[in-house]
């Protein structure tokens, strides 16, 4: 097995998930994405698209992929 394998055997396959959620992020504009997260009270200050999007919900994100 190589590492990366390894990797993906111990995590239950997640590797393949967050490559979903970074694509599913490259998608939306940063605005609409700190939007959302303010509506729902998450600090937006310094933090990175892909931080907010792991603390909003996976329907949100592909709503605001849809739309941007």
């Amino acid at each position: 097995m190589t590492p990366g394998q390894d990797l993906k055997i111990c995590c239950g396959g997640d590797m393949n998930m967050a490559d979903e959620l970074e694509a599913l992020v490259k998608q939306i504009k940063a605005k609409d994405l700190k939007e959302e997260a303010k509506k729902r009270g998450i600090k937006t200050s310094c933090v990175k698209k892909l931080d907010l999007a792991k603390q909003l919900p996976r329907e949100v994100l592909e709503e605001l992929s849809s739309k941007g």
